[in-house]
C-alpha cells in the first residue's frame, strides 16, 4: 500500500494568519462571505458529484486523485497517483459506509477492511466513513472568509488535528496525516452561477516554509453516480486490526 504519512508534526505553522482589512458589507440579497462559503460546502455534503485533485505531496512529489462521491449513500470511489520518490505509485480506493476496498497492486484483487475494527490512527484506516471527502471537516474548521469578487472567496481554516488522524487536506480525497494540532490552512474557493462549489485550493506551509498546495475541482453536482463493491475481494488479515 502507499505510505500515507508525511513529515508529521514538523508541518504545523505556529501562528495564526494576520487579520485582513475589512471588506464592504454585502448587499441585502448577497450572503455574507462565511455564510456563502458554508452554504456551498453544505450542498456538497448532501449531493453526488465527481472531482479531481491536483497538487503537491511531500518532498517535492506530486499528488493527483480523481473519483466520484455519493454523500447521501456514504460512498466514494477514487484513484490516487503519487509521482516521484519512494512513495510513487497508484492506489484505488472504494468507500461504502464503514467498509473500504483498496487496490494498490494493479491486479483485480481488492483488500477489504472493516473501519469499525480499526483505530483512526491505523495505516489501514484510509477514510473517515462519516466524512470520506473531508468537506464537513473543512466546514467545521473555517476561521474566516472574504469575498474577492462574484463567486470567489478566500480565507483561513484551523483544524485541530489529533495525532495520526487523516485531515481534510486535500478536500475531496483526504490523504495527509499530521502528528500535532493547530494547523492553519489558507483556502480559495470559487462557485459557479448556481452557487455550487467549482474549485477549492488549499495551501499550508511546512516547517521549511515550503507551501504545499492542492486544488480540487468539482463537477456534475447532483448527477447520478454508480459506486459498487468490487467483485474479487480478500479480507484484511486479523492481525492488522486494532480491536
Amino acid at each position: 500500500m502507499l505510505l500515507l504519512t508525511g513529515c508529521g508534526g514538523q508541518e504545523v505553522p505556529a501562528a495564526a494568519p494576520a487579520s485582513s482589512p475589512a471588506v464592504a458589507a454585502p448587499s441585502p440579497t448577497e450572503l455574507p462571505p462565511t455564510d456563502a462559503v458554508k452554504a456551498a460546502l453544505q450542498r456538497l455534503t448532501t449531493s453526488t458529484y465527481s472531482y479531481t485533485v491536483t497538487g503537491d505531496y511531500w518532498y517535492g512529489q506530486k499528488y493527483h486523485a480523481s473519483g466520484t462521491h455519493d454523500s447521501p449513500a456514504g460512498k466514494d470511489s477514487r484513484t490516487v497517483v503519487i509521482s516521484g520518490g519512494e512513495e510513487a505509485g497508484t492506489c484505488k480506493l472504494i468507500v461504502i459506509g464503514d467498509d473500504t476496498y483498496e487496490n494498490c497492486t494493479g491486479s483485480g484483487r481488492w483488500v477489504h477492511a472493516d473501519l469499525t475494527r480499526l483505530k483512526p490512527t491505523s495505516d489501514y484506516y484510509l477514510a473517515d466513513p462519516k466524512d470520506s471527502g473531508g468537506v464537513a471537516r473543512l466546514m467545521a474548521a473555517l476561521h474566516s472568509a472574504r469575498r474577492l469578487g462574484p463567486g470567489k472567496y478566500e480565507g483561513e481554516a484551523r483544524l485541530e488535528v489529533t495525532a495520526g488522524l487523516l485531515t481534510y487536506v486535500p478536500v475531496g480525497a483526504p490523504y495527509f496525516r499530521f502528528e500535532r494540532g493547530g494547523l492553519w490552512v489558507s483556502y480559495t474557493l470559487t462557485t459557479d452561477a448556481r452557487g455550487d462549489v467549482a474549485t477549492i485550493r488549499t495551501v499550508f506551509d511546512t516547517a521549511k516554509n515550503t507551501g504545499v498546495s492542492t486544488t480540487t475541482s468539482f463537477r456534475n453536482i447532483g448527477k447520478p453516480v454508480q459506486i459498487t463493491k468490487p467483485a474479487r475481494v480478500t479480507e484484511l488479515r486479523r492481525s492488522l486490526y486494532d480491536k
